[in-house]
């Protein structure tokens, strides 16, 4: 993400108006975003844990915002491990990955390094 917003691209994220209270609760104030492991790994928010926030909180949540934030916390792990591969297509263009504009920002990074190694070589 930080990669899109420094090379000025939109990340095209989904609309989450009228739910944005979600995000409240998996923010680092919060419940966050997902259970960072002692070896520095990271997995979704188990059931118990949510409960247990929910109730802290006191929050009573509705199940269908229960399963919300489940899911929200198993696609944070997902994509944290995809996106430690610069080569790997934003989600938003899975189906159109060449018009993905962070893979072509990439792309010119790799081959501005290739330049700049291959200019060295020869220089």
């Amino acid at each position: 993400m930080d990669m899109w917003l420094k090379e000025g691209l939109d990340p095209c994220l989904p609309d989450i108006s009228g739910v944005e209270y979600l995000l409240d609760m998996v923010n680092p104030d919060g419940l966050g975003w997902c259970r960072f492991e002692p070896m520095g790994g990271a997995s979704p928010h188990s059931w118990a844990e949510i409960e247990a926030f929910s109730r802290a909180a006191d929050l009573r949540l509705d199940p269908w915002e229960a399963r919300q934030i489940r899911a929200m916390s198993a696609a944070f792990v997902r994509e944290r491990v995809r996106g430690a591969d610069p080569m790997v297509v934003s989600p938003v263009f899975q189906d159109r990955p060449d018009e993905d504009p962070g893979v072509a920002v990439e792309r010119r990074r790799v081959s501005d390094q290739l330049s700049s190694g291959l200019d060295a070589l020869l220089g």
